[in-house]
C-alpha cells in the first residue's frame, strides 16, 4: 500500500474504470498461498493536450484525465480553477474573479 506505485495507477484510471483494491495482511496472503511480488516497472508515454498543448508523460494503463495521485484532483481544485479562469476572455474572467472575491475564496 505504501509503494510509490499506487501513486499512479490506484483506481479509478480511466473512465468506466471498474477496478478496485484489496488490502491483505501477512497472515491472509500466507492462508492464501500468496507473496507478494515486485511492483511491475513503470512504462510512460507522451501525451500532448490537444487544447492547451501542454506536454506530459503518463503512466500506460492511465487516461490523461486521471493522472494524479490518489486525493491529488481535491489537492489541486483550486490551482485547475486558477488556471482555467486564466484562459477565458478578458470579460469574462473579470466576473469570474470578482464572483469568487464575492463569495470569499
Amino acid at each position: 500500500m505504501d509503494d510509490p506505485f499506487w501513486q499512479s495507477h490506484y483506481p479509478v484510471k480511466a473512465w468506466g474504470c471498474k477496478c478496485g483494491v484489496m488490502q491483505l495482511d501477512e497472515d491472509t496472503l500466507d492462508e492464501l498461498g500468496l507473496k507478494p511480488a515486485e511492483p511491475p516497472q513503470e512504462e510512460t508515454y507522451t501525451y500532448i493536450n490537444k487544447r492547451t498543448g501542454e506536454v506530459q508523460r503518463i503512466p500506460k494503463g492511465v487516461d490523461p484525465s486521471f493522472n494524479y495521485p490518489p486525493g491529488g484532483r481535491l489537492a489541486n481544485l483550486n490551482k485547475m480553477l486558477a488556471d482555467k479562469i486564466d484562459r477565458l476572455p478578458d470579460d469574462l474572467k473579470t466576473a469570474a474573479n470578482e464572483r469568487i472575491k464575492k463569495a470569499g475564496f
